[in-house]
């Protein structure tokens, strides 16, 4: 698998943990947990390739567009945050993949 599927395939997977996140609450922990693992698998396998300088400008931008957010919601999430909060960091995350994928 190329990279560029590889990185389609990674987003795809987080904004469905995304999506499941907002629907299932029970479930809210795991899918977040599964958007991180994604994430850092992502990343980590765009660093190994790295030496072309696109993969490295798309790595740092992947990275500053979404580790930040990835690791609010975890926060949130850990202290209890409010759910008005959370919802919308979790579509802060969504909107952040459909402007990567333009």
């Amino acid at each position: 698998m190329d990279m560029r599927s590889f990185t389609s395939a990674m987003l795809d997977c987080i904004a469905h943990c995304a999506t499941e996140a907002t629907i299932d609450h029970e479930w809210r922990t795991v899918n977040v947990a599964d958007m991180r693992d994604a994430y850092d698998l992502l990343i980590r396998k765009l660093a190994r390739v790295g030496l072309d300088p696109l993969v490295q400008q798309q790595s740092a931008l992947l990275s500053m567009a979404l580790d930040d957010n990835i690791s609010e919601l975890q926060q949130l999430l850990a202290d209890d945050g409010r759910e008005g909060q959370i919802t919308e960091t979790l579509q802060k995350i969504l909107r952040t993949i459909s402007h990567l994928r333009m």
